[in-house]
């Protein structure tokens, strides 16, 4: 693109102006390829079309904002229907949906294996707009004539060739076979198998085929790490690569706003140059941010997937992943943000036991080679600090920028020994930045313990372990921790009501917590180890003295 040609902006793709808020409240400015080519198609809605494009080309809002903008509100029929793989990305693109709600008040449900039918039964009697579903439960509900799909409008198919690969074709069939064969058909496929063509040939009239090229997500110049840790262990583990790279400039991702602001509250309270960015600030004070962290006044920027979309900047050192995402797409959205040409750089993901899942997942679908790095260890942290004053003070000697002090050193060099002398002065002005005291110790978890001893400069033999493999089998999350919950009946009379709050409250899945047994004062739950941890750390910074989540005693 030259100079002189202008950047297509979604104003141009013939959304309605309401739309076009709405867009710019989620700070959408600029389309991506598959969206600026979707976006005018899907709104024309004639002929079914199927997508070739990569896993991270931005495609689900491809879909979702045509979709919006047709959907009839109160039409008290279900109007689209769309297909994930998995759960995790199904209540994703809902969730996505959801939070466009400017416009238009829709309806929207998931369905999938797992949830209490009687729940999705009693979803699907009110009025639904739009169904984000799997395979798994769908079909049960078409035959018990809860769900009815001879009214759909759009049936989008995401990830197409993932779902053949899982063994969905039947199912697949099964589903377009009872739809509403006039609707439109959209097909999202990083491949194109024979069996996606037959599909089409099948249930599918008059498509095309677009392909969307897009740059490669692995680059010579990037490296990608990850590191076993645990939840509560995060933060220090962040101070403890800013405090190895002295130089760093970068952007820490983390999943919700709340995260951010605690993150960057106590970083700020420390001395740190941070600040973050969240998606409901004023346009003014959110450029105030970005202008200081273009200038370097700001070298850690805190930030929410939503709040990153503004951000342009072009010499990032490293992105952070405080918390893993869901889809391989913001993953490369995230470590994409790095791009500097001929540059090296640094993506490093934060990866707790119960979010293992999500590694393999983003390693499978990318292609990517993530490796096991080790966390820096409080001896090696030190060390790096004690090289970085010698270097400091052989460049002062060097430059001669010590003469203005010589007469003072006379002075206190006159009745001292000299090397009680520099010990004192180390001690007076840097003895917490050389103190192994300034930093928490780390819970053992494959790289997150504190057993390493120092070492020099060289990136790779600092602290990184590379001969770890990325994709190994994961760790399995075994439902290993009891916890007691103080939360009592009478605000909670249902255990769906409970685990929803918690989920909340923590951020941890509800899904994840078995084996709920309700009294009438305080409640049990069942977690993985990780996530268990998680969450007592959580209400633990609530109310140190009386948490309301504990550790239960052994049963006896």
């Amino acid at each position: 693109m030259t100079n002189t040609e202008k950047k297509v902006t979604f104003a141009d793709l013939w959304l309605s102006e309401a739309t076009l808020q709405a867009l710019e409240k989620k700070w959408f400015v600029h389309p991506s390829p598959i969206q600026e080519q979707t976006i005018p198609l899907l709104l024309k809605g004639t002929g079914d079309i199927i997508w070739q494009a990569a896993t991270w080309t931005w495609k689900t809002a491809a879909f979702w904002i045509p979709m919006i903008e047709k959907i009839e509100p109160n039409a008290w029929y279900v109007q689209a229907l769309v297909l994930a793989p998995t759960r995790e990305l199904a209540n994703q693109v809902a969730e996505e949906i959801k939070s466009f709600q400017w416009t238009k008040r829709i309806q929207i449900c998931t369905i999938y294996g797992g949830q209490p039918y009687d729940r999705q039964i009693k979803d699907l009697k009110r009025w639904v707009d739009i169904v984000v579903w799997t395979p798994w439960r769908v079909i049960d509900h078409i035959k018990r004539k809860t769900l009815v799909l001879d009214k759909i409008k759009y049936f989008v198919l995401d990830e197409a060739d993932e779902m053949l690969n899982m063994g969905f074709l039947d199912d697949i069939k099964e589903v377009l076979s009872t739809a509403n064969p006039e609707a439109q058909k959209l097909l999202f496929s990083a491949t194109m198998p024979r069996a996606i063509i037959e599909v089409a040939k099948t249930y599918m009239k008059d498509y095309d085929i677009v392909q969307v090229k897009n740059k490669e997500l692995t680059k010579a110049s990037i490296t990608q790490y990850y590191f076993d840790v645990h939840y509560a262990d995060k933060l220090e583990i962040i101070r403890r690569i800013v405090h190895s790279e002295p130089d760093i400039y970068g952007i820490v991702f983390c999943n919700m706003k709340r995260e951010v602001s605690e993150l960057v509250e106590l970083l700020q309270s420390h001395g740190y140059k941070v600040d973050w960015l969240h998606w409901d600030m004023q346009q003014a004070q959110r450029q105030r941010v970005l202008d200081r962290f273009k200038k370097k006044k700001i070298t850690i920027l805190f930030a929410t997937d939503v709040a990153a979309r503004w951000i342009d900047v072009d010499d990032l050192t490293h992105v952070i992943n405080h918390s893993l995402p869901q889809d391989p797409e913001q993953y490369v959205h995230r470590i994409g943000r790095t791009w500097r040409a001929g540059k090296e750089w640094i993506a490093i993901s934060l990866v707790t036991r119960s979010d293992r899942w999500k590694l393999n997942y983003i390693t499978r679908l990318t292609k990517a080679t993530i490796e096991k790095g080790e966390v820096p260890s409080i001896e090696q942290l030190v060390a790096i600090k004690k090289n970085d004053l010698k270097v400091s003070l052989e460049d002062i000697i060097e430059n001669n920028h010590h003469t203005p002090y010589e007469v003072m050193a006379e002075e206190l060099l006159h009745n001292t020994d000299p090397k009680m002398l520099v010990a004192s002065l180390l001690r007076h002005w840097y003895h917490s930045q050389l103190s192994s005291s300034e930093y928490k110790q780390l819970t053992s978890v494959g790289g997150g313990h504190d057993s390493r001893q120092g070492g020099g400069r060289d990136w790779g033999s600092r602290f990184w372990s590379r001969d770890w493999g990325s994709r190994d089998s994961g760790v399995s999350d075994s439902w290993d921790q009891n916890l007691f919950v103080a939360l009592w009946r009478s605000r909670f009379p249902s255990v769906q009501d409970l685990v929803k709050h918690l989920e909340q409250e923590t951020g941890i899945p509800s899904r994840n917590m078995q084996n709920v047994r309700m009294k009438d004062d305080f409640s049990f739950i069942e977690l993985p180890a990780e996530q268990a941890e998680q969450m007592i750390y959580h209400y633990k910074k609530i109310d140190k003295r009386k948490p309301l989540v504990t550790k239960a005693k052994p049963r006896r």
